[in-house]
């Protein structure tokens, strides 16, 4: 019963965005489960007319069940709502992130700040085209990325065009300089298509290694729905990071 309510208490607070509705299903059914087995096992107990031998027998099987049970869904438990491992690949967050590291990511999280390392879901963000400035469709991203938030919702944006390429700026701070003509007309199509204020529920995330990034500067907002968490720690260089 407990599990069962903490899952729901920690589905409520934006835990478990990792998951599928499949495993999360799934988790919920095992724990279902656990507590028809625990109330079985508590009935035998309580009745009084049962053989002796006979309630030796079942109550140890229900034991044994109740037991491996309960192991299985505090592991998935913590895996499925809060807590998340998952290992960078690429080096668009480098030199705060690393190919190959380690990190562990905080999905009961839903208030995020601006420079806070985030995993965001990338399957609904195709590329944008540099000429129609709509989803090229026909590149689709798969998997999960791991950016910093450069804009937060309600912040003002805005661009200069300068010699040598275009300056990005969020709530006047200069956060972005690029000469690359792709990511200039990205970042141009931002702010003329949102009135220069980042819209309600959206998120500018850019890569720490703004040359070999793909990030907004690429599909543009992001929904808060795809942020799954916050990272915080990298397991193998143990230490917070920022």
């Amino acid at each position: 019963l407990i599990t069962l309510i903490l899952s729901s208490v920690f589905i409520l607070i934006g835990g478990g965005k990792f998951s599928s509705k499949v495993v999360l299903v799934v988790v919920y059914f095992f724990e279902i489960v656990l507590l028809l087995v625990s109330v079985s096992s508590l009935v035998f107990h309580l009745k009084k007319n049962i053989k002796k031998e006979h309630y030796q027998k079942y109550y140890k099987v229900y034991d044994l069940v109740q037991f491996v049970l309960l192991i299985f869904l505090i592991f998935f438990f913590f895996q499925t709502f809060v807590l998340k491992t998952a290992r960078v690949s690429g080096s668009s967050m480098e030199e705060t992130l690393h190919d190959g590291d380690l990190v562990l990511v905080f999905q009961a999280h839903d208030n995020y700040k601006y420079d806070d390392i985030v995993v965001m879901d990338s399957k609904n963000y195709p590329d944008l085209d540099v000429v129609t400035l709509e989803p090229r469709n026909n590149i689709i991203n798969d998997g999960y990325y791991v950016k910093r938030i450069k804009g937060l919702p309600g912040q003002s944006i805005r661009y200069e065009e300068t010699a040598q390429g275009l300056n990005f700026y969020v709530d006047d701070v200069l956060v972005q300089y690029t000469d690359n003509t792709y990511y200039s007309a990205i970042l141009r199509h931002l702010v003329d298509s949102s009135d220069g204020v980042i819209p309600k529920g959206k998120y500018l995330l850019f890569g720490d290694n703004y040359r070999n990034s793909k990030d907004s500067r690429v599909f543009g907002f992001v929904d808060k729905k795809d942020v799954l968490g916050i990272v915080k720690f990298r397991l193998n260089k143990p230490g917070t990071i920022k």
